[in-house]
C-alpha cells in the first residue's frame, strides 16, 4: 500500500500552533491509528526548515527566523523521504505554515518541484490547507507583525500594499505551486472559522481528513498556544516599537511621524483597492477544487476595501493620537535629564566649594 505524505501549509493564524501542539501530544496514540507525525526537523512542534530551506534557496531573506543551516533543500527532503519509509505509517503528516510563503516566490516552486519529483513516484500526496475571510486574516496578521517585532511596522494599509507577501490577501497566488505540482485533486482547502475556535475542535476538523473522530485526545484551548496581542494595543506597542522606547533619542522621534506615515513605504504601486481585487480573483479559483469546503460567497463578503475603511481610518487616528503622546513624552524626558544635569552640576558645584 503506498503512504501518503500529508503536508499540511498553514495558513498563518489559523490556528496552526494550536494544531501542531495537538499532533505532539497525541503522537503516540495517532501512530496507533497509523498517522506518524514527522520526527525529523521538528521544532516548537512544526517542520519549518522543510519550507525554510528552499526559500533561502530561492533567495528569501526577511522573515526567515535566524534559519542558516547549509544543507540543500533536496538533502532536507530526503530525511523527511527516509522518516516516512522507516515510519511504515499509512498517513505521515508534515505542519508550517512557512510553505504557504512559496507561493510569493517563483524561484522556490520551482526548487519544491525539483525536490518533490522522484518521491512523487514512491509517495501519495495531500496538501491540507485552512483558510480564514481575506480582512480578518489581514488584521490577525498584521497584528502578528507587531507582536513579532523584527522590526518596524508601517500603517495597516500601508503594510498590506507594500510590506506582506501577496499570499496574505491572494488566496489563488498562495494555492498555485501546490496545484501546479501535487494538481488539484491533492488539495483539502478548509475553512477557518470561530466555530474551530472551540476547544478540540480545529483537531477534530483535521482529524477527520485521516476519517478519525474525536476521542479521548490531549488538547489545549487554541488561544493559550499563540495568544493574539489586544487590538487596542497593536497601535501603541508599534509607535513605541518604532521610537524605541526603552530608549527614545532625539533623531528618532524627529523621524517617528515620517517613519509612520510612508518613509518605509516600498512604492509598490499596490492599492488596497488592487489587494480587494486580487483577493476576489483568488477566491474565485477555490470553488473548481474538488477538495473545496471553503464558502467563498461568505469568504467574498468580508474583503479588504478601499483605503478609507473605517478600520483604516480608526487605525491612523489612533497613531496620530499615540505619535503625539511618545513625542511628548520625549520632550518631557529630555526636560527632565537637562534639569536633573544641571542640578547635579550645582550639587558638585557646592561640594567643592564647601570642601
Amino acid at each position: 500500500m503506498t503512504q501518503t505524505i500529508y503536508l499540511h501549509i498553514g495558513h498563518y493564524k489559523t490556528g496552526t500552533t494550536a494544531l501542531q501542539a495537538a499532533m505532539v501530544s497525541n503522537a503516540k496514540a495517532l501512530a496507533g491509528k497509523d498517522v506518524h507525525y514527522l520526527d525529523v526537523f521538528r521544532y516548537q512542534n512544526k517542520h519549518s526548515k522543510l519550507a525554510f530551506s528552499i526559500l533561502r534557496a530561492a533567495g528569501v531573506t526577511e522573515l526567515m527566523h535566524g534559519y542558516d543551516h547549509k544543507q540543500t533543500p533536496q538533502a532536507v527532503w530526503d530525511q523527511l523521504f527516509k522518516e516516512a519509509r522507516q515510519s511504515r505509517a499509512g498517513a505521515v503528516v508534515v505542519s508550517t505554515e512557512e510553505f504557504m510563503r512559496i507561493g510569493a516566490h517563483p524561484k522556490a516552486r520551482e526548487i519544491l518541484r525539483d525536490v518533490i519529483t522522484s518521491a512523487q513516484k514512491e509517495f501519495d500526496f495531500r496538501i491540507v490547507v485552512y483558510l480564514r475571510a481575506p480582512l480578518s486574516h489581514l488584521q490577525s496578521w498584521y497584528n502578528q507583525l507587531v507582536k513579532m517585532n523584527t522590526g518596524p511596522v508601517p500603517s495597516f494599509n500601508a503594510a498590506v500594499c507594500d510590506f506582506m507577501e501577496p499570499v496574505h490577501f491572494d488566496y489563488g497566488q498562495a494555492l498555485a505551486p501546490w496545484i501546479d505540482i501535487f494538481g488539484a485533486d491533492s488539495l483539502i482547502v478548509r475553512p477557518y472559522t470561530d466555530d474551530l475556535r472551540k476547544k478540540g475542535a480545529l483537531f477534530a476538523d483535521f482529524l477527520s481528513v485521516f476519517q478519525l473522530t474525536p476521542g479521548r485526545w490531549t488538547v489545549e484551548d487554541n488561544r493559550v498556544q499563540n495568544p493574539r496581542m489586544d487590538d487596542t494595543l497593536v497601535e501603541v506597542t508599534r509607535v513605541m516599537q518604532a521610537a524605541g522606547a526603552s530608549d527614545i533619542d532625539t533623531e528618532r522621534v524627529q523621524n517617528l511621524v515620517s517613519r509612520l506615515r510612508g518613509a518605509t513605504k516600498r512604492d509598490s504601486g499596490v492599492s488596497m483597492a488592487d489587494v480587494a481585487t486580487r483577493a476576489r480573483a483568488g477566491l474565485s479559483s477555490l470553488p473548481s477544487l474538488p477538495g473545496n469546503t471553503v464558502d467563498v460567497d461568505v469568504f467574498g463578503d468580508q474583503l479588504p476595501a478601499s483605503d478609507d475603511t473605517s478600520y483604516a481610518k480608526d487605525i491612523e487616528t489612533l497613531s496620530d493620537l499615540v505619535t503625539f503622546l511618545v513625542g511628548d513624552i520625549k520632550i518631557l524626558r529630555t526636560n527632565f535629564h537637562k534639569r536633573h544635569e544641571d542640578l547635579l552640576s550645582r550639587v558638585i558645584a557646592l561640594e567643592k566649594g564647601n570642601s
